[in-house]
């Protein structure tokens, strides 16, 4: 499956402090999207049905909640995975939208996502890279993700090739500087994140090294059975001429992946969340303004 969305409209989407929200998405996107799949057993095990969260929204850093093959709990990385709203610079649901985030779960195939484990989504990702392309939004995915499968990365960051010159034209991006980094997984496979924050950087663009994101990470960072999801959207809104350039740029990203699906088929684009400015008390999720809804017909806002 390839360049489907993975929801209908984005006025139904939540805050974008929904890290467990975008946790879903991506799962569900990462069970389609794998072309081949591993039989190897899965290193760590957990108690899935225990008492407390489930996996998917903070139950994985509960104590006993695994029950091998586990890294450590107490080291930075752990730390980071802890959500805490008030000592994170990411965003973090209040009380009140992680239980709105978990009785929207209850709703996807009866609830049964949220007996997922890790164990569940492994064997997708070895062997190739899932490459993240996008905002802030995608930057937060990859976070949750990290966290998500503490216990099958180092708990350290690389750089997304060895290829210095390289990792220097994915950075000198427009509007933005692009950030990438990468979390290895044990027995093979990458999660990376590379901040691009318009979709006029991915294709037909003259200041992006090879023309843009996508073929310079085809030309000197990715293989065929990789996963690229694609996500933008927020940053067009910032001004007039970025707003304009939003369709030619999914129209481009269309017309490069039919050029290329032969060989990079796996690319997945999800439209972006609506934007929730917090309240002043910084508890509460304002009404979005000016909402846009896609028209599922012409597939356009």
């Amino acid at each position: 499956m390839a360049g489907r969305n993975s929801n209908s409209s984005s006025s139904s989407s939540s805050s974008s402090s929904s890290t467990a929200g975008w946790q879903i998405l991506l799962l569900l996107a990462l069970t389609a999207a794998a072309a081949i799949v591993s039989a190897d057993a899965c290193r760590a095990s957990y108690d899935v049905k225990g008492p407390g969260k489930p996996l998917l929204f903070g139950g994985l850093m509960q104590a006993g909640r695994c029950n091998s093959g586990c890294q450590p709990r107490n080291s930075d990385w752990a730390r980071r995975c802890q959500w805490d709203r008030h000592g994170s610079v990411w965003g973090v649901c209040s009380p009140q939208q992680a239980a709105r985030s978990l009785a929207f779960a209850k709703t996807l195939g009866g609830g049964s996502i949220l007996g997922m484990s890790p164990c569940d989504i492994m064997p997708y990702l070895q062997g190739r890279t899932l490459w993240l392309i996008g905002d802030s939004h995608s930057k937060v995915l990859y976070r949750a993700l990290g966290c998500f499968l503490i216990d099958f990365h180092g708990q350290k960051e690389c750089e997304p090739s060895s290829d210095a010159a390289a990792v220097q034209q994915l950075r000198k991006l427009p509007a933005a500087p692009g950030q990438s980094k990468c979390l290895h997984l044990l027995g093979g496979g990458r999660i990376c994140i590379v901040h691009a924050a318009l979709g006029t950087a991915l294709v037909n663009n003259k200041e992006v090294a090879a023309g843009g994101v996508m073929p310079l990470l085809r030309a000197k960072f990715a293989q065929p059975q990789d996963i690229f999801y694609v996500s933008y959207g927020s940053w067009h809104g910032k001004s007039p001429a970025y707003w304009a350039a939003l369709r030619p740029a999914m129209a481009g990203l269309a017309a490069d992946y039919r050029a290329t699906k032969s060989r990079f088929p796996h690319v997945l684009f999800r439209e972006q969340p609506a934007y929730h400015k917090a309240d002043a008390s910084k508890q509460f999720c304002t009404p979005a303004k000016g909402e846009r809804v896609r028209d599922l017909g012409s597939g356009f806002v």
